[in-house]
């Protein structure tokens, strides 16, 4: 019957036991209830008696006088009822604080609940005996020793901070209790002045006696102040009942000055020797003792217990324990312990224990002292300890405490610490621990101990001392062995007569010994080559029996054991695989040199099989750790050949490596066959699904080195270890193969679906390769070009077969046209394609060729996925690279006519559109159109420079053309919303490529500058008239508009400011002169015909007033500009033609629109004025003068009269 059968077991057993306790747990509810209210009314009286003031001398009259025995007493009763199994919940409840109580009583006042709901409370304990066991003794005991020596060992403090603690909080309640009655101050000013006079007297004795007094006034006087204080305490106590507290405390001052004299007048000022300081100190302490039991005051007590340890530390005379002060402290630690039991205040014994070890330890034993005298006062302490805390007077005690076992086991710990410290022989301390051990078990035989309840405790520390005093007499090579030995004894022995003490002893010292048997056994192997003794096997073969040994005896004794056993048990069994592990790998190691690696696999299959016999998790996890050597092995192996290629590597690491696939690959069917459970399943199920990707691995670890050695190295390409690596992986999938339909037979596991589907995506890139490279060896220039092939094969695989890392893969082939495209460059120094190798040319085309057959191989497989998305647009582009193919060409030998390839390119882009119906030459052709366009406007702009004017001239030839065949075709001037259609961009951009177009050829034609912003002009008035050119011109209105105002305004006022000039030529001043007068009368077509998109404007940006003012305004600069081209600058003739416009603009006044052109006449009258003026009388003779004036005169003369005349009619 394994472990897993006997925990079974007891899980069973245990839920029937709960099922059984659940049907008469609710009769004992009841009976809980009434015992919890007897709890809380001992827990009341508790609580009544810790808060009796401890400085009053006896209790009041009528009072109810308990002593802290009872009270101790009590708690312990608590303690045994809260640790029965029926009434957990009232161990619960009478732990809980005072401030609960109310709370608590009304809660059990109440009806008692469904039997359901009290489960949520507490799970219930049953009475089978194969219940849930609780911590045992074993469990406190190892708890508290291991706590304890080790609290020892470092600071020998923290393991008595109960005590610290009580006392603490009986001071805090001390104080509430005075402040109650109003009187914290006196207990402050108590405690302060105590501690204030007490140092005042050290010192006052130490410096100031020097020099008033002799050493006998000294003592003398010191010893009367202090009788005299006490005298004054007593007299207080007796007579004035109100200071009862405050007399103890004084009783408790006038002690401590004795104490502080018969200091100074022993060990500080050395008046008398030893022998008489030390009776002075035992007849102080004796007095002391006598006051407190007379009065039975604790406050004397303790300041008698303190004051007496201290005083040599206030003199400065303790720097180490002389023979004196050990024993002095001992008289007065065994004289405060019979207070403490006298006076029933068990917190003083407390103190005792702590002050004592405390002020030893950090003393420490003088080395004046002999050792045997050391030992006895030591001994003397410890039996004095073990007394009080094991008996009740004389009487042995009914039940040990936590308290009591943790300070039991301190004392013996702290006693075999303590003495170990002394500078004597092995000896005497192995003689001392053997003699005390044998003291023990006499006392344990006398007295009947052995099944008290002090048996176990008393023979646990028989235990240590004989355990102790063997390890100081054996030698250090078999300490630990027989001290494992002694161990294990007892732990039979307490399984055999069931002692849980016996057994946590030996739990103990097992563990102990086995731990420096591990230790030594490293030390021994360390040490192998320098000793003939073969101490590291015996160690090593030792500690293997003495694990084995550990284990057996639970397991024969496991119906005797607990849980906590039985788990120590499975660690033992753990540890015993795990040596077994070490040791063999020890003696594999130790035997062998270059197979050590392979030969891991012997504790490899022992940790295993340990884990399957036992169902061990620790040794599954060694073994894991074990098949590390074969990693190591394979490392080894690839460094020491300096190559990872499989067929170069030597016997030890192929065996390496079929020993790791082998465990790779089985050790899923393992745990299947032993149905073994943990994480260790789930890692050995992952690395059953890594053994499938090792060959991928192994591919990429191939293609590593062939980019290592062939590639950048330069090595030759040759049917060699590369090569046959490749080969030995496509054998390794194979296997697989085989491998994964056999296992299929007998596990249906989904997990191999997905095993071969990592095998097939590894054969897709290992069949890649392995062409590839073939190709490369024995064609290597073609070797890109080979690249199609496996490109679309694999794309169709992947596609079939889905698999999308061989269908991604299938994509990356691009990649080696990309690779040649870059050798090539390399090579020849251009990607001209007539200059490249013919392998480049064939390589380039076909690349173009698999892009474009990409959507091809998904069609035909049926395949509508991310892929085939992906292809389309790969062969999108493909159709958008066709139309561009032959501009690199031109623009490199016939840069000029670059703008007359783009318009081919645009319709080579237009006529693919009309066929495929695809956006994206859609788009192609809008901006090849634009970009035509814009390099024919900068040709024709270069040709006006200087440039190449026939390049420019065809550039716009093959434009004006193309764009013309274009609409006619596609019937642009037909569509009613362009918006709608799909050329919209482009009949947008026409119209004004035809005005440039126009504007170029009349520049080509006449060479005159000037006509190019008058034809402009013209022709954007003209498509703004033009109605079958309304429904294209839409869009663009008001740009045409604008044009057309631009292209009108720009040659009157390039004349005015004779950016446009005759250079004195009069034919050239006639036709700038006929320029003007068209622009004049195009503007005054734009400014006063009213169509309706002329109507539309005026009323959108501008009022007709303000379009009269501006095209008189321009008429101005009209006419101003033409007489400056014929007349010398701003000559009279402008004076004229001024007052002539200004009388013209009087008369039209008289029509209603033109009314508001009043103000500019007489803007212009006023003009002219001051340019006859100013301007034109300096420059004129006496008969200029009067001819300009003469004829200026006329001129207003006839306009007034006809302009009267006229004006007339309109009243009329």
């Amino acid at each position: 019957m394994n472990d897993y059968d006997i925990l079974q077991s007891k899980i069973e057993a245990l839920e029937a036991s709960i099922s059984t306790s659940r049907k008469d747990f609710s009769a004992r509810i009841q009976a809980l209830s009434q015992e919890l209210k007897l709890l809380r009314e001992q827990s009341d009286s508790v609580a009544v008696v810790s808060e009796t003031p401890p400085l009053s001398q006896a209790p009041g009259a009528g009072a109810v006088k308990t002593t802290d025995t009872d009270a101790e007493r009590q708690a312990a009763n608590l303690h045994k009822i809260s640790a029965q199994p029926e009434s957990g919940i009232a161990g619960e409840q009478a732990a809980k604080p005072q401030s609960e109580a109310s709370d608590d009583k009304k809660a059990a006042a109440r009806p008692v609940q469904p039997s359901t709901e009290t489960y949520r409370v507490q799970e219930p304990q049953p009475d089978h005996p194969v219940s849930k066991p609780e911590p045992g003794f074993v469990s406190i005991f190892i708890s508290n020793a291991s706590e304890t020596f080790f609290a020892y060992l470092l600071s020998s403090l923290a393991i008595f901070a109960a005590p610290a603690q009580d006392l603490y909080t009986r001071l805090i309640k001390l104080y509430f209790h005075y402040q109650k009655q109003g009187k914290a101050p006196v207990f402050l000013m108590t405690v302060a002045g105590l501690i204030t006079l007490t140092v005042g007297f050290g010192y006052l004795l130490q410096y100031s006696f020097t020099t008033l007094f002799s050493d006998t006034l000294k003592a003398a006087t010191g010893f009367v102040i202090g009788i005299a204080i006490i005298g004054l305490g007593v007299l207080l106590s007796k007579k004035k009942t109100d200071f009862k507290d405050y007399g103890a405390s004084v009783i408790a001052l006038g002690i401590i000055f004795n104490y502080l004299t018969a200091y100074f007048i022993g060990p500080y000022y050395n008046i008398v020797n030893e022998t008489t300081g030390l009776v002075l100190l035992l007849g102080v302490t004796l007095a002391a003792f006598s006051l407190a039991l007379i009065y039975e005051t604790r406050v004397v007590s303790a300041i008698t217990l303190v004051g007496g340890v201290f005083m040599p530390f206030i003199v400065g005379e303790a720097q180490s324990a002389g023979l004196v002060f050990l024993a002095y402290l001992f008289v007065l630690c065994m004289g405060n312990l019979y207070l403490s039991y006298r006076i029933k205040w068990p917190a003083l014994a407390q103190i005792t224990f702590f002050l004592s070890l405390s002020v030893i330890e950090f003393t420490g034993i003088s080395d004046a002292v002999y050792p045997a005298v050391a030992v006895v006062l030591l001994s003397g302490f410890f039996y004095a300890y073990t007394w009080f805390w094991s008996f009740n007077g004389l009487r042995l005690k009914d039940a040990l405490s936590k308290q009591d076992l943790t300070i039991l086991v301190a004392n013996a710990f702290y006693f075999i610490y303590v003495v170990m410290q002394l500078q004597t022989s092995d000896y005497l301390i192995a003689g001392t621990f053997a003699l005390h051990a044998g003291i023990l078990v006499a006392l344990m035989k006398v007295l009947r101990l052995i099944k008290s309840i002090a048996g176990p405790v008393y023979m646990l520390i028989t235990g240590l001392l004989t355990a102790t005093a063997v390890f100081v007499l054996a030698p250090a090579d078999i300490t630990s062995i027989v001290w494992a030995i002694e161990g294990l004894a007892m732990l039979y022995i307490g399984f055999k007569y069931t002692h849980k003490l016996i057994r946590g002893e030996g739990y103990v010292i097992y563990i102990v010994a086995m731990s420096g048997l591990a230790w030594q056994s490293l030390l021994a192997f360390d040490a192998a080559s320098y000793t003939d003794i073969l101490w590291h096997w015996i160690n090593l073969f030792a500690f293997g029996v003495l694990s084995f040994a550990g284990y057996r005896i639970i397991y024969y004794f496991k119906d005797e054991a607990v849980a906590v056993e039985l788990k120590a048990a499975f660690v033992q069994n753990e540890l015993f695989s795990f040596w077994g592990a070490i040791s063999l790998t020890a003696i594999i190691i130790w035997n062998t040199s270059y197979a050590m690696a392979v030969l891991a696999v012997i504790p490899v299959v022992w940790c295993f099989y340990r884990a399957a016999r036992h169902q061990l998790k620790f040794a599954q996890i060694t073994g894991y750790f074990l098949t590390l050597a074969f990693v190591a092995q394979i490392i080894f192996g690839i460094l020491d050949i300096n190559s990872a290629a499989i067929s170069r590597q030597t016997v030890y690491t192929w065996i390496a490596l079929f020993e790791l696939f082998g465990f790779i690959w089985g050790v899923r069917f393992y745990y299947q066959i032993f149905e073994l459970p943990g994480r260790t399943r789930a890692l050995a199920f992952k690395l059953h699904s890594v053994y499938f990707y090792i060959p991928v691995v192994l591919v990429l670890s191939g293609l590593y080195r062939v980019f290592d050695e062939n590639v950048f190295n330069g090595y030759p390409l040759a049917f060699a270890y590369l090569w046959l690596d490749f080969i030995l992986v496509a054998g390794l999938i194979a296997v697989s193969y085989q491998l994964i339909n056999k296992t299929q037979r007998f596990d249906e596991s989904e997990c191999f679906a997905k095993y071969r589907y990592v095998l097939n995506e590894t054969v897709s890139l290992l069949a890649s390769v392995i062409f590839l490279y073939t190709v490369a060896i024995l064609f290597a220039e073609w070797m890109y070009n080979a690249a199609m092939l496996p490109l679309l094969y694999l794309l169709h695989r992947g596609i079939k077969q889905k698999l999308p890392l061989t269908e991604v893969f299938a994509w990356l082939h691009f990649v080696f046209f990309g690779v040649m495209t870059l050798i090539s460059y390399r090579l020849v120094g251009n990607l001209h394609f007539s200059s490249q190798p013919i392998a480049t040319m064939i390589g380039w085309a076909q690349m173009l060729l698999s892009a474009w057959a990409l959507q091809l191989v998904y069609d035909r497989n049926g395949c509508k996925g991310r892929g085939y998305q992906l292809s389309r647009y790969v062969r999108i582009g493909v159709y958008l690279l066709i139309p561009l193919l032959f501009l690199p060409r031109v623009l490199r030998l016939y840069e000029d006519y670059f703008s007359v390839a783009l318009w081919a390119s645009f319709t080579i882009s237009w006529l693919m559109y009309r066929k495929l119906r695809i956006d994206a030459l859609l788009k192609q052709l809008t901006a090849l159109f634009i970009i035509a366009i814009s390099t024919t406007i900068a040709m024709s702009m270069s040709a006006l420079n200087g440039g190449n004017e026939l390049a420019g001239l065809a550039a716009l030839s093959a434009g004006v053309i193309i764009a013309s065949i274009f609409h006619t075709v596609e019937k642009t001037l037909l569509c009613e919303n362009i918006k709608k259609s799909p050329y919209f961009l482009l009949q947008l951009v026409s119209p004004y490529f035809y005005g440039f177009a126009i504007a170029s050829f009349s520049y080509a034609l006449f060479h005159q500058i000037a006509l190019i912003p008058v034809i402009i002009g013209l022709y954007f008035v003209y498509l703004l008239q033009a109605r079958r050119l309304f429904n294209v011109m839409r869009e663009s209105l008001h740009i045409a508009y604008a044009l057309g105002w631009l292209g009108l305004v720009s040659v009157p006022l390039l004349v005015l400011y004779q950016v446009l000039s005759s250079t004195g030529d009069m034919s050239t001043a006639m036709i700038l002169i006929a320029v003007n007068l068209l622009s004049i009368a195009g503007l005054w077509y734009l400014t006063h015909q009213r169509s309706a998109v002329l109507r539309m404007f005026t009323g959108k940006y501008t009022s007709r007033n303000v379009q009269y003012w501006i095209f008189h305004c321009l008429l101005v600069a009209g006419y101003t500009g033409s007489l400056n081209l014929i007349f010398t600058d701003w000559a009279v003739g402008v004076s004229i033609a001024l007052l002539i416009h200004a009388v013209m603009l009087l008369f039209l006044t008289l029509s209603e629109k033109y009314k508001g052109l009043l103000r500019l006449s007489i803007a212009l009258y006023i003009i002219t004025a001051v340019k006859v003026i100013f301007h034109d009388m300096d420059d004129f003779e006496n008969i200029h003068k009067v001819i300009a004036l003469m004829c200026i005169g006329s001129i207003l003369m006839a306009a007034a009269f006809v302009f009267q005349k006229l004006r007339n009619k309109q009243l009329l």
